[in-house]
């Protein structure tokens, strides 16, 4: 399962969860929802860097990305997670990307 936190006053319209810097699923704003949850299979191929962003509008209604949160690693060595079973992300405030 990846989770991820958002700022409660941030303007978002969608949660992006990434791995390897690419988007893997898109969630839609939910009310004051603070945490998002993706289910995420693992296996061997699950490894790779993990981040979450959300999208927001800004003043002329054009979408833009927030900055990505901390990556956070995931390795799997044979059949067994070497350190994470839940990648947990958190978004810092309202930076955009150019």
């Amino acid at each position: 399962m990846l989770s991820c936190l958002v700022p409660l006053d941030a303007p978002m319209t969608r949660i992006v969860f990434c791995k390897d810097g690419k988007e893997i699923s898109v969630q839609p704003k939910e009310g004051n929802k603070l945490v998002y949850d993706s289910p995420y299979p693992v296996s061997r191929e699950s490894a790779g860097a993990f981040s979450c962003r959300y999208q927001l509008k800004d003043d002329n209604n054009q979408e833009n990305n927030s900055l990505s949160s901390v990556s956070w690693h995931l390795h799997v060595a044979g059949n067994a997670l070497s350190w994470l079973t839940r990648v947990k992300t958190l978004l810092g405030r309202g930076a955009k990307r150019d």
